[in-house]
């Protein structure tokens, strides 16, 4: 039986041809990156219908980052599950099916001719033992595998952590709450590298219109509109979760501060109550003496105790007898002034701070003597810390005013004038409590020595 002749094509490896719209005449065609040529720098396609050209400039290739923190959906660190051979998306149950598997499987009885029997077997129950504690799956997620201190093996220490104990710790929770910023800097360091983590996109082609402005592609304009519209999206679900978050933390310190001024508010029989007054006065006095002890615990009682009494002077002028709320008015003016003032003061802290991480940045350059580059790292670490507390200190301001505009709020409660007039005189007492505080003469900084410099301004700064 004679055998049927059939055509043949050679074929060729598939994606060694990339695929692409002429930017002139529109014709799909196909082309090869030239041999040889550095995969990030641009060259020219000549096309096969219309014999124009236009340039190609392929994507620049991110070296691939390490993200110092991970998250619950992307641990930093995946040796455990590895171990286990699940997910990171695993639940505790399949967990502990899977360490039952490996636990007898890996036994050094059932294997005593394995010298690495034991100690594959301890790093399997390691790895039960954090994934299967809620707590602890968390801790190493973020972190990967460390001390038990929250921190991971390249030291990384947990940023909200850090700064609950340098601002106040937890002594001053029921006074300031958490300050957001450590939270802040926590998700920002989870996501600082994940555009390095995705795969790079496929080449890009420009051209350039009459104005010299690129011209894209319906492709290119749809991926960009795509691309704004999940940017938009991602920073309202922000902006959600901020909001949540600070309201929270507004009603927490609300109902703390509510019963604290209610030894006062509700035992008194008038604004003018000596004997009640001296009594909480005394407490508050105590209070505060222990407070200052705490890290920053000085400048952040003197920054609660400013609003506090701030805040009980404008609303006792502002029901009081002046007329017209006079006395409310000019109280609000001056609020409003410091408010000004310490933004301003925030703002020139971050560009001291520039500028010396510039100069130490040109001292690196020049090869400035090791001497002269502590000094200038000392110095760059002060202000550092000077200007993260100036931003603390502005975020602590703006939460306790709105917590104290809240508590002398006839709506809020519906309580009497009277009654909201005492807390105000309640609240007065402990703001002079917490701003009466003073530095021990042979007191130590706070947490200096963890971070290589005394906080406060730097000598010759000016705030």
């Amino acid at each position: 039986m004679a055998t049927m002749s059939v055509p043949m094509v050679l074929s060729r490896k598939k994606g060694s041809w990339i695929s692409a719209s002429c930017v002139h005449c529109k014709a799909e065609v196909e082309y090869q990156p030239p041999p040889s040529h550095p995969t990030e720098d641009p060259f020219a396609v000549k096309c096969a219908s219309c014999g124009e050209t236009w340039i190609i400039r392929p994507p620049k290739l991110k070296q691939a980052g390490k993200r110092r923190i991970g998250t619950d959906e992307k641990p930093l660190d995946m040796t455990y599950y590895e171990l286990l051979g699940l997910p990171a998306t695993c639940t505790t149950e399949e967990i502990k099916k899977a360490y039952r598997r490996l636990a007898i499987k890996n036994h050094p009885d059932k294997n005593p001719d394995d010298p690495t029997a034991a100690e594959r077997f301890k790093d399997i129950a390691i790895a039960y033992t954090t994934l299967s504690d809620e707590g602890l799956r968390h801790s190493y997620n973020e972190f990967g595998k460390g001390k038990g201190d929250g921190a991971n093996e390249e030291g990384m220490v947990d940023p909200e952590s850090i700064f609950s104990q340098l601002f106040g710790g937890e002594r001053f929770q029921d006074i300031i709450g958490t300050i957001s910023l450590g939270t802040e800097m926590k998700s920002a360091m989870q996501e600082e590298e994940d555009d390095e983590e995705k795969p790079a996109s496929s080449a890009v082609t420009t051209t350039k219109g009459k104005d010299g402005k690129p011209v894209l592609s319906p492709e290119e304009q749809e991926a960009a509109r795509k691309k704004k519209e999940a940017k938009d999206a991602a920073e309202k679900k922000v902006a959600e979760q901020k909001a949540k978050v600070r309201e929270e933390r507004v009603k927490m310190l609300m109902e703390r501060l509510r019963s604290k001024l209610a030894l006062f508010a509700e035992q008194a029989q008038n604004e003018d109550d000596e004997q009640i007054a001296s009594g909480v006065r005394t407490m508050w006095a105590i209070e505060a003496e222990e407070l200052k002890q705490e890290s920053y615990g000085v400048e952040l009682l003197q920054t609660v105790g400013f609003v506090y009494s701030a805040k009980s002077k404008h609303y006792l002028a502002t029901t009081g007898p002046i007329p017209f709320g006079v006395g409310g008015w000019f109280h609000s003016v001056k609020s409003t002034a410091h408010i000004v003032g310490q933004t301003v003061s925030t703002v020139r802290s971050a560009y001291a701070l520039k500028d010396v991480f510039e100069a130490l940045a040109a001292a690196e350059k020049s090869g400035l003597s090791d001497e002269k580059k502590k000094e200038l790292e000392d110095k760059a670490a002060q202000m550092g810390l000077h200007a993260l507390f100036k931003g603390a200190k502005l975020e602590v301001e703006s939460i306790i005013r709105e917590v104290c505009d809240r508590l002398l709020s006839a709506e809020e409660e519906k309580v009497p004038i009277s009654t909201l007039r005492k807390r105000a005189v309640a609240l007065g007492l402990l703001g002079e409590a917490y701003e009466a505080v003073k530095k021990d003469e042979h007191s130590n900084p706070p947490l200096g020595g963890a971070f290589g410099a005394a906080p406060g301004p730097p000598p010759g700064f000016k705030p």
